[in-house]
């Protein structure tokens, strides 16, 4: 299935805060810092008058990864700001840390829900 419109602006913005944007999973053998993300779900927004509008929020999660958990948070608020710098409409829901044992790697997880008008084209 193809990007939408949201997912490569969502890609895009990501990129700002790091090179390393992957959807879904890590390649094998990454370089580190690195952003995975993945749309976690999809609702249109529905009209006051019935039936649904052009409009649709996608729920997003991105993982900020990184060998030190320092470096983990950091990216995580790199992508923070890259996401909120107003050209997204754009808000965070959860935020929370763990620790790969098995990869030896830290994660900050981003769950953020964003809103695209498909009657424009433009996320807001």
């Amino acid at each position: 299935m193809a990007a939408t419109d949201i997912e490569v602006s969502v890609y895009t913005k990501l990129q700002t805060a790091c090179p390393r944007v992957y959807p879904c999973t890590l390649p094998k053998n990454p370089t580190f810092p690195s952003i995975t993300y993945q749309v976690v779900s999809e609702s249109p927004i529905m009209r006051l008058s019935g039936g649904p509008s052009l409009a649709s929020r996608k729920r997003f999660q991105m993982d900020a990864w990184d060998k030190t958990y320092e470096g983990a948070k950091a990216l995580a608020s790199s992508a923070v700001a890259a996401l909120s710098d107003g050209t997204l409409r754009a808000e965070p829901l959860v935020s929370f840390d763990t620790y790969e044992a098995e990869e030896q790697l830290f994660r900050v997880t981003l769950d953020w829900t964003i809103w695209n008008n498909y009657s424009d084209g433009l996320s807001h």
